[in-house]
C-alpha cells in the first residue's frame, strides 16, 4: 500500500474514533449506570445536630446482593456518646434486618428474636462503622428505601469570628442516580462555598444551601463552606478553638484543587480535538512505552516467589499500587519479626502483647523494620507493648501525646518516603525523554494525567473520564495503526512484571480454599510463610480461616483477624477527642478529600 493511501485511511478511520469518543462522552460516561444505583438525599441540621439520609436503591438483578448499607469512614455509635455521629433510627424495607456495627466492631441487631446464625452471619459481612439493612433470602430485583437518622456533630475549627466545617458525604459507593443535599445554615452568613467536586450544582436559600446533581461510583462528594456565627442560632458542632484565620486558611487549601480542576477540564476537552489531530503521536507514544514482556506464569503458586524479599516490600510492590503501602505491611512485619525470633507474641483476652525479646541481632535491619521496633519501645514498657496500651492511650491520654501516637502509628500504616523511593527501583512512571522530544507540551501533560485516573475520576468528575476516554481513543488509533494492544502507560523494569505475576499466582492459591487443601505443607515453618506473605499481600484472613479449618496451630495467627480491629478502634477513639487533625485518618480537615464522614452508600 502506498504511503499517502496509508495516511488516508488512517487519518479516517482515527476521525471516526474521535467522532464515537465524542458520542460517548456526551452519552455514556456521565450517566450513572450498573446493577445497583442509588438516589441520595440528606438534610443537615447543625442546629439541631441532626443529618437524616435517605438512600433509595434500584436493584436490578435478582439473588446478587443480600445486603443494603451505608458505610462511614468516621467512628460511629449507638451508646457511646464520644462518638462524633451517633445513629438514633434506622428504617429499613419490610422483612429486613436493620443493624448497625459501630466503630468498636460491636454488632447492633435491631429487630427482635433475629436467629442466631443471621446475627452471626451479619457480624461477618458487615464493616465497622456500617448500618444497612440484611436481606435473609437475598434480595429480589427491585425499588428499597433505606432511611437513617443521626445525630451528627462534625470537627469544627474556629477562629473566633467564623467556623470552618467540611463533610464528606461520600467517597466510595455504588453509583448515584440523583444526589439532593441540603445543609440548614442561612444563605447570608456562608463566607467561603467549596463543593467537591465542583461539576455538583448549586443552590443558595434564603436559610440553606443545596448541593444537587448525580454522581458515579466512587466520585467524591463533599462541601466545605466558612460561615460566620448566627445571632439567632446555636449550632452543636465538636468545635476546635484555633489561632489562624480559617478563611485564608481554606483558600489556601482549596486554590490548588480548584486551578487543578480547571485546568484538567480545559485539557479534557483540548484532548478530543488531539484524537483527530494528532493519530500519528499517539502511535509514537506506543512505540516509545512499549508493552510488558510475555513471560508463562502459571496461575496458582504453592509457594513463595521470593524469600528474599520483605513483607513490607512485598505488600509495597505487589499487592495493589506499586507506590503505597497499607496497615497490612505492619501487621506482616510484626509476625516476620516473630518468625525471626527478634520479638515474641502473645494473644491474651483480645489484647496483643509484643514483646522484643533480641536487643542486638546479627542480620541488619530495613528502615521500616527499625520503624517498627522503635515504635514498640516508644508506646510499650521495657521493650513490651499491649495493643489495648494504645487503646488506653488513646482513650485517656492527653490531646498533645494523642497526636503524636497518631503521627507515628500513621508512619506504620501509610506509606513512607523511603518506600516510595524504594519502590521506583522496580516501575518506571511518568514519561521517556525520548517521548518528551517527540510530543507537544499539553500531550505530556495528558499523559501525566492519566498516570492518576483513580483519582481523576474521584476528584475530577467529570473531566477525568472525559481524559480517559480521549487517551483510550488514542490507543484505539494506535490499534489501527497495526499496533497490538498493550499497557501504554509505565512499565515495570528489568524482569519484575514476572515477579508481579508469580506474587499474584501465590495469592489466587491462598484465596483458594480448595488449592490449599490440595498444596497443604507438612511443615509448620511453611504454614508460618504463607501466613506472612499472604497478610501482606492482604488474604492473610484467608489462611487463618484455613488453618482453622485443618486443624493447624500457629499462636500468633489470631493477630492478623485481631490487630486491624484494635487499631482501627483506636483511631476511631483518638478522631473522636480530637487527636487526628488535617484530614489524617477520618478527615476534618480543609481542602477536598479532607472532609469529615466519608464513605457512602452500597450492597453486597
Amino acid at each position: 500500500m502506498r504511503e499517502t493511501k496509508w495516511i488516508l485511511i488512517v487519518l479516517t478511520l482515527t476521525s471516526l474514533l474521535a467522532v464515537i469518543a465524542f458520542y460517548v462522552v456526551q452519552n455514556v460516561i456521565i450517566m450513572p449506570f450498573g446493577n445497583a444505583i442509588a438516589e441520595y438525599q440528606a438534610i443537615y441540621d447543625p442546629s439541631q445536630g441532626k443529618l437524616v439520609e435517605e438512600y433509595i436503591f434500584h436493584i436490578s438483578s435478582s439473588g446478587k446482593y443480600r445486603m443494603l448499607y451505608r458505610v462511614w469512614k468516621a467512628p460511629i455509635s449507638i451508646r457511646d456518646e464520644s462518638a462524633p455521629i451517633k445513629v438514633k433510627s434506622v428504617v429499613c424495607p419490610e422483612g429486613t434486618i436493620a443493624y448497625v456495627k459501630d466503630f468498636k466492631g460491636k454488632l447492633y441487631v435491631l429487630n427482635e428474636n433475629v436467629p442466631t446464625w443471621i446475627v452471626d452471619k451479619i457480624y461477618e459481612l458487615a464493616e465497622v462503622n456500617e448500618i444497612g439493612c440484611y436481606f435473609p433470602n437475598r434480595i429480589p430485583a427491585g425499588v428499597y428505601k433505606l432511611r437513617i437518622e443521626y445525630e451528627f456533630y462534625p470537627p469544627v475549627e474556629y477562629d473566633g469570628n467564623y467556623y470552618h466545617l467540611n463533610i464528606k458525604f461520600a467517597d466510595e459507593h455504588i453509583p448515584y442516580s440523583k444526589v439532593d443535599i441540603r445543609i440548614l445554615i442561612p444563605g447570608k452568613s456562608i463566607r467561603l462555598l467549596y463543593v467537591h467536586v465542583p461539576a455538583y450544582n448549586v443552590e443558595r436559600g434564603e436559610d440553606y444551601i443545596r448541593i444537587y446533581g448525580s454522581s458515579l461510583k466512587n466520585v467524591l462528594l463533599e462541601v466545605e463552606l466558612v460561615f460566620e456565627k448566627s445571632e439567632n442560632e446555636e449550632y452543636k458542632f465538636n468545635i476546635e478553638p484555633v489561632d489562624y484565620d480559617v478563611i485564608k486558611a481554606t483558600k489556601r487549601a482549596n486554590l490548588g484543587y480548584m486551578l487543578t480542576y480547571k485546568l484538567i477540564r480545559t485539557i479534557s476537552y483540548i484532548a478530543l480535538g488531539i484524537n483527530t489531530a494528532f493519530p500519528i503521536m499517539a502511535l509514537i507514544l506506543y512505540l516509545i512505552k512499549g508493552k510488558e514482556r510475555k513471560f508463562t506464569v502459571p496461575e496458582y503458586l504453592s509457594y513463595v516467589p521470593n524469600r528474599n524479599r520483605k513483607p513490607w516490600e512485598v505488600n509495597l510492590l505487589f499487592k495493589a499500587d506499586a507506590l503505597t503501602m497499607d496497615e497490612d505491611a505492619f501487621y506482616a512485619t510484626l509476625l516476620d519479626l516473630k518468625r525471626r525470633g527478634i520479638i515474641d507474641i502473645e494473644i491474651v483476652d483480645d489484647d496483643i502483647i509484643v514483646k522484643i525479646v533480641k536487643a542486638a541481632v546479627s542480620e541488619p535491619l530495613d528502615f521500616y523494620e527499625r520503624k517498627v521496633l522503635e515504635f514498640i519501645r516508644t508506646w510499650g514498657k521495657n521493650n513490651t507493648l499491649s495493643f489495648k496500651r494504645l487503646q488506653r492511650i488513646a482513650k485517656d491520654g492527653e490531646i498533645s501525646l494523642i497526636r503524636i501516637l497518631a503521627n507515628e502509628l500513621g508512619e506504620l500504616l501509610n506509606t513512607p518516603y523511603e518506600a516510595r523511593k524504594h519502590a521506583e527501583k522496580y516501575v518506571e512512571k511518568g514519561v521517556r525523554n525520548a517521548f518528551i522530544a517527540l510530543a507537544v507540551i499539553s500531550f505530556m501533560l495528558l499523559l501525566i494525567i492519566l498516570t492518576q485516573i483513580k483519582t481523576m475520576s474521584r476528584l475530577y468528575f467529570p473531566s477525568g473520564r472525559i481524559l480517559g476516554v480521549s487517551l483510550a481513543t488514542l490507543l484505539g488509533q494506535s490499534i489501527i495503526c497495526a499496533i497490538p494492544p498493550s499497557q501504554v502507560f509505565g512499565r515495570w523494569k528489568k524482569s519484575f512484571y514476572k515477579e508481579k505475576l508469580e506474587w499474584d499466582a501465590f495469592r489466587n492459591m491462598l484465596e483458594d480454599f480448595a488449592m490449599i487443601q490440595k498444596y497443604r505443607p507438612e511443615d509448620l515453618v511453611i504454614w508460618k510463610e504463607w501466613l506472612i506473605y499472604g497478610t501482606a499481600l492482604g488474604v492473610g484472613e484467608n489462611v487463618v480461616k484455613a488453618m482453622k479449618m485443618l486443624n493447624v496451630e500457629v499462636p500468633e495467627a489470631p493477630l492478623v483477624i485481631l490487630a486491624p480491629r484494635i487499631i482501627r478502634s483506636t483511631y476511631g477513639t483518638m478522631v473522636s477527642r480530637g487527636g487526628v487533625k488535617g484530614g489524617k485518618g477520618f478527615g476534618g480537615g480543609f481542602g477536598a478529600g479532607g472532609g469529615f464522614g466519608g464513605g457512602g452508600g452500597g450492597v453486597r
